[in-house]
């Protein structure tokens, strides 16, 4: 891993004190690198290492919620995994959870953790939310505590664009520790960070009349390349037979080429922006997150719905069930 900054100072005294933040910002990503390794090494089903110092769990309330999941079945090693995570877990981590995503994690069945949640949001140690994710960005534009807050269109102000809601394919199911147990705090450091959209898999910043080239690993699928904000996308398909190498032109009125193809593997991007003004190009996957769970999904489950009071209601957003935008 390569850590580096470039910086432009307007004086002596900002250049002094622009080299001592900038290299013990540097040591600071390097240690926390070391920490999340040895982390990986330990074995333990964390997936990140939890900050300096975490929010104070009630031990009391915790161990009731535990109890109860005993009695209602579920088994001791998931019991002792929910409790390590809610205790010993980043506040990132506890918040927003995707069940399918922890599943994943711990090795679990999917459909035993998406139990154990809805039994312990049922005892008051969870509580869940609906997130209506952008089809462009993936980044949730709304969330509600019930479907019925949901609306029928929403607004995403990084894209710039309206959309239909989905309830199969963007109204996603999440889940947060409660303050009962737990005090964590929902802190959003980088809203374009990587790791809240990670179905980015390269992003370049291009201005008028340069071109870039990049290399980049991508796997059997679909991916397009799009230009943030104006929206402009060309699909990016996978073919065997081709080559390594795939170019690309961004004009004024969008991409030169109607469609690319590449071989899986290592490929390499050659992007020219003949706009006269600045854009940013992403090399992104077009399928939706496989460890989301959808609202279509979940109101499928009867123990769902009854916790959440949905058995004789509509399904909210207004029984929405297709999705289209327009800009």
């Amino acid at each position: 891993m390569r850590v580096f900054a470039d910086l432009t100072p307007r004086t002596a005294v900002g250049w002094l004190v622009a080299r001592k933040l900038i290299r013990d910002g540097i040591r600071d990503v390097l240690a926390y690198c070391d920490r999340f390794v040895s982390l990986r090494l330990s074995g333990l089903d964390l997936r990140l290492p939890p900050a300096p110092q975490t929010g104070p769990v009630d031990q009391s309330a915790l161990d009731g919620v535990l109890a109860e999941l005993r009695r209602e079945g579920i088994g001791e090693p998931l019991v002792r995994r929910f409790a390590r995570h809610v205790t010993a877990a980043a506040d990132v981590e506890v918040l927003r959870m995707q069940p399918f995503g922890l599943a994943d994690t711990w090795g679990a069945d999917r459909s035993e953790i998406l139990r154990l949640f809805i039994r312990a949001e049922r005892q008051g140690g969870l509580y869940h939310t609906w997130e209506v994710m952008c089809p462009n960005c993936r980044v949730p534009t709304v969330r509600a505590a019930a479907l019925a807050g949901v609306p029928e269109r929403f607004h995403c102000d990084a894209c710039g664009i309206d959309y239909e809601t989905d309830l199969e394919r963007w109204v996603e199911l999440r889940y947060s520790v409660h303050a009962r147990l737990r005090a964590a705090k929902d802190d959003v450091y980088c809203v374009g960070g990587p790791a809240n959209t990670p179905h980015i898999w390269v992003q370049a910043y291009l201005l008028a009349g340069t071109e870039r080239v990049l290399s980049v690993t991508l796997p059997d699928e679909t991916f397009r390349v799009r230009v943030l904000r104006l929206n402009h996308a060309c699909p990016l398909e996978p073919r065997a037979a081709l080559g390594r190498e795939v170019d690309f032109t961004y004009r004024q009125d969008g991409w030169l080429q109607m469609r690319q193809a590449f071989r899986p593997g290592p490929v390499t991007v050659r992007l020219r922006n003949e706009a006269p003004h600045v854009v940013v190009a992403v090399i992104e996957r077009v399928q939706r997150d496989p460890r989301a769970i959808t609202a279509a999904q979940v109101m499928r489950l009867p123990e769902f719905r009854e916790l959440a009071g949905l058995d004789g209601h509509s399904s909210g957003a207004g029984g929405v069930a297709a999705a289209g935008s327009s800009s």
